[in-house]
């Protein structure tokens, strides 16, 4: 006679299987065509497609000097305005080449697709504030990236297309290149490869604007916070088939961290440039402390750009000491970079008269 709990778990076991093929018929991966399209298109969007959409715009826009101290933002407006318009012809190509992701997503797009998405973004923001937190433990207070300063820099000069971008476009295109195209183009074979390659990929993308500065060394901080958001999403798109799930839970990460943006404080910053005034040969320059941190500005040391180097023993062209002064007999249409070295307390980082530095860069010299 045959047990009926036995032939219930025999019940169980062909429900579950069925239900994890089932799964599996609907998961997605892009087909060898389809990667070489996406990939391409990705390709495109992170190199040449917005350069070329920018000297577009600026055959019919005429656009200040952005190398000249506050005239910088006309021009991070029409670059931003230059990757939307590259983010939205991508979308599009994306869309023609992956069709049933699209439509996959649009099906699947439920109630439950919106829950999932805020687990998923809240859990991509503890662990990157978790990052930061042992960051800060093991290697003390660091300066912003330079991706989170350009970011920050766009979302004040322009909220609304800073905004766009950020909470829009960024997050739509970079799922679909890095979850889609590459995380799902290795996943099916080798997913622990897939959950690295990818991982370590979005985190890279994120550091990009930091090569050529003179802070790249200390920017690689950064890295591990991008990598483990990058390793969250991955598991949301892993665990939920969902892509809809990944794309809604990136724009409300961007969306969280862009409030945390515009909620900070006017008075949170140590130091800050209160005026620049260029000539061809000079840059006079003052510096504003913030009293708050009684911060005391001790020097201004200037390098020209191109063979300055942070961890090395040269010596500044030009040194001031304290918050104000002129640098004189510099080289017309040359890139300089001015450091400010300072002291502060900050007691909320168990910060007393503390040493830091901060360099304001890309000051070119010229007719003006």
């Amino acid at each position: 006679m045959l047990d009926k709990n036995y032939l219930d778990d025999d019940v169980e076991v062909v429900s579950n299987n069925v239900n994890n093929t089932k799964n599996d018929e609907e998961d997605i991966h892009p087909s060898g065509a389809e990667l070489g399209k996406g990939l391409l298109l990705s390709a495109a969007y992170l190199t040449l497609l917005p350069v070329a959409i920018l000297l577009i715009i600026m055959m019919f826009v005429e656009l200040p000097n952005p190398y000249i101290w506050g005239q910088e933002g006309p021009y991070n407006v029409a670059s931003t305005i230059a990757q939307l318009i590259a983010g939205a012809l991508v979308v599009v190509g994306m869309y023609f080449a992956s069709k049933p992701l699209f439509k996959k997503t649009l099906k699947n797009f439920k109630n439950g697709t919106f829950g999932k998405a805020i687990k998923y973004a809240l859990l991509a923001y503890a662990v990157v504030l978790g990052c930061g937190i042992v960051d800060q433990i093991i290697f003390g207070p660091s300066k912003v990236n330079a991706n989170q300063q350009n970011v920050t820099d766009l979302l004040v000069t322009s909220p609304l297309v800073g905004c766009l971008l950020t909470i829009v476009i960024a997050p739509l295109v970079e799922e679909l290149i890095f979850r889609y195209y590459v995380f799902k183009g290795i996943e099916k074979r080798r997913p622990a490869l897939a959950f690295v390659v990818t991982a370590l990929a979005f985190g890279g993308l994120h550091l990009i604007a930091s090569i050529g500065t003179p802070f790249f060394l200390e920017d690689l901080r950064s890295l591990p916070s991008y990598v483990a958001a990058g390793l969250v999403f991955c598991y949301g798109y892993y665990k939920t088939k969902n892509f809809g799930v990944n794309v809604l839970a990136h724009m409300l990460y961007n969306g969280l961290a862009t409030i945390m943006v515009f909620s900070v404080s006017s008075d949170a910053y140590y130091v800050k440039v209160e005026n620049v005034v260029q000539s061809t040969n000079s840059i006079e320059i003052a510096i504003e402390e913030n009293s708050i941190y009684n911060v005391q500005v001790s020097s201004l040391d200037i390098y020209v750009y191109d063979t300055y180097n942070p961890y090395g023993n040269e010596a500044p062209l030009q040194t001031i000491v304290g918050d104000y002064g002129k640098f004189t007999n510099l080289t017309p249409d040359t890139q300089y970079l001015i450091m400010i070295n300072y002291s502060y307390s900050d007691v909320e980082m168990g910060m007393v008269g503390a040493e830091a530095s901060e360099y304001i860069d890309l000051y070119t010299l010229g007719e003006y």
